[in-house]
């Protein structure tokens, strides 16, 4: 489940147009009553990013962890990885009109 963030704002940046992260918590809480197991990826290193933006992020794993892990296995895995700018995506688009000698 691509939750990307747990900030509104990184959200925003990630272009993900309505999500927020109390539509995320409701998905994962859709999930875990559908009895499903989820794997839960992150992406750290969006445009606008924070320290503060990040520590919430981070506050949101351990939050939805504790709520829902605690009381049966539901992550299959928890990922959170640095953003890789695929090429014809918005977060290529953005660093190409910020660097545009690049690719």
């Amino acid at each position: 489940m691509g939750l990307d963030a747990g900030d509104h704002a990184s959200l925003i940046s990630h272009k993900h147009g309505i999500a927020t992260p109390e539509i995320n918590k409701k998905a994962l809480e859709n999930a875990f009553n559908a009895g499903l197991t989820v794997h839960a990826s992150f992406v750290a290193g969006a445009k606008g990013e924070t320290k503060k933006s990040l520590e919430c992020t981070c506050n949101f794993i351990k939050d939805i962890v504790e709520k829902y892990h605690s009381r049966r296995p539901f992550f299959s895995s928890i990922e959170f990885s640095l953003l890789a700018p695929l090429p014809g995506s918005f977060a290529w688009h953005s660093l190409k009109e910020a660097f545009p000698f690049i690719g």
